[in-house]
């Protein structure tokens, strides 16, 4: 019986395996990106008519500040409209926006509370009240702040041929606590060793939530129909397919306000799981149905898409594998120690890829130890929690509060560097 629980155990682990030689690959390409020095702008009469689409939901205390590093780009002034969707608030968000001098719409649908449906209804705002204006369109979140370089390098990256570009995501509240260094240094990574690695080899890039741009063209069939709770991954799934190009730069550099409290960043870390694996269950057939056509391509994306299946895979066969070896004849100890050691080597392979990031981006080491330490435990979540999301992926969706004012003029300082 043991034999037959370690044989299996080991099957599903070797799948999971498959997973983690995905991300070393490309982990070993991001070590021979160089980061590009930002270029002083200038100005050549081409820019793209710029249509910036800022989603926001009782923002008011951060959304001026974004608005302002939007105002102060190095970028033609009359090429850049700022719409704001105030969708479903209940402070004084519109009012602020307008204040600053964005264009706002208003919407009040207490039964869409995801982030997709504002787009798509924002998008199509935009497109009835400016037909064929627009050339490109960027998307933000309340919470940020536009380097002022931005709009200018993520156009860049359109107009040299991709369809959609991503930019740099740093952080407006990197050493606040633990919880904002852990949330910082991931999205770091995220961009070092998976996205813009994914681009360079031709396999599409991903955007992350906020901070990137999209040609019009690209969104003339379709607005934003995403369905998923992972409405980023989602979106980049759909448009791989259809032939798009995804590109990531990392001279477009915003900023982003990580969580300060546990409770706020466990509901986030569980809303990503949840949208895992509705992910999933969507697109598992459409991709697989796409690699038979475009096999580099589509394996890359069932990678992405099938996060969620490798994690639960390999929570079942690692208690199969423990079960195997708690009824053969080993020793309680000689169980323990075996268990301990493939901790200790799990752990250490999950803080090599965080220290590379933190080396080759310049990050100080000295004020990022303990992040290092606890970013096993932070991954660890990622099992956890997508483990539980296939038993429950009916959940509601939660605002995190953001509060942080930092303003551009702030940030500046360091912009070559900006998570420190």
């Amino acid at each position: 019986m043991s034999e037959i629980l370690m044989l299996t155990g080991k099957i599903l682990v070797g799948f999971t395996y498959l997973y983690y030689i995905f991300i070393v690959i490309f982990g070993i390409i991001g070590l021979f990106i160089k980061k590009k020095p930002p270029v002083p702008y200038s100005e050549t009469g081409g820019e793209l008519r710029t249509a910036v689409l800022i989603c926001a939901r009782n923002e008011d205390k951060v959304i001026g500040n974004l608005i302002d590093s939007l105002k102060e780009q190095n970028y033609p002034k009359g090429k850049i409209h700022i719409f704001v969707v105030a969708h479903n608030c209940t402070d004084s968000t519109k009012q602020t926006a307008l204040e600053h001098g964005a264009v706002v719409y208003e919407r009040n649908e207490p039964k869409d509370t995801c982030k997709g449906q504002a787009l798509n209804w924002g998008i199509r705002q935009i497109q009835n009240d400016y037909p064929n204006y627009f050339e490109s369109v960027v998307f933000f979140d309340a919470d940020n702040i536009a380097g002022r370089n931005f709009i200018y390098e993520i156009n860049k990256a359109l107009e040299k041929g991709a369809d959609i570009a991503q930019g740099y995501r740093a952080s407006k509240n990197h050493n606040t606590n633990l919880i904002t260094k852990l949330f910082a240094i991931f999205w770091i990574y995220v961009i070092r060793f998976h996205s813009m690695p994914l681009a360079k080899a031709g396999l599409g890039g991903m955007v992350s939530g906020t901070g990137f741009a999209v040609k019009m063209s690209a969104l003339s069939e379709e607005s934003w129909l995403t369905y998923t709770m992972l409405e980023d991954v989602e979106f980049s799934v759909q448009h791989i397919i259809k032939g798009h190009t995804i590109d990531v730069t990392d001279r477009a550099i915003f900023y982003d306000e990580q969580p300060t409290k546990l409770g706020d960043a466990l509901t986030q870390r569980y809303r990503w799981s949840v949208g895992g694996t509705q992910l999933l269950k969507r697109y598992f057939l459409p991709t697989l149905k796409y690699t038979f056509g475009h096999f580099f391509i589509g394996i890359r994306l069932l990678f992405d898409v099938c996060c969620n299946l490798f994690l639960f895979e390999g929570i079942i066969g690692e208690a199969l594998i423990i079960a195997s070896m708690l009824l053969s004849p080993m020793k309680t100890s000689e169980v323990l120690l075996s268990l301990s050691v493939s901790l200790l080597r799990s752990c250490i392979l999950l803080m090599l890829p965080i220290l590379g990031t933190i080396l080759l981006e310049g990050i100080s080491l000295k004020k990022n130890i303990g992040t290092i330490l606890l970013f096993p435990a932070y991954m660890a979540l990622s099992f956890v929690f997508g483990f539980i999301s296939f038993f429950n992926t009916d959940i509601k969706w939660k605002p995190i509060p953001h509060e942080d004012t930092t303003r551009l003029e702030q940030l500046e300082e360091d912009i070559t560097s900006p998570s420190r």
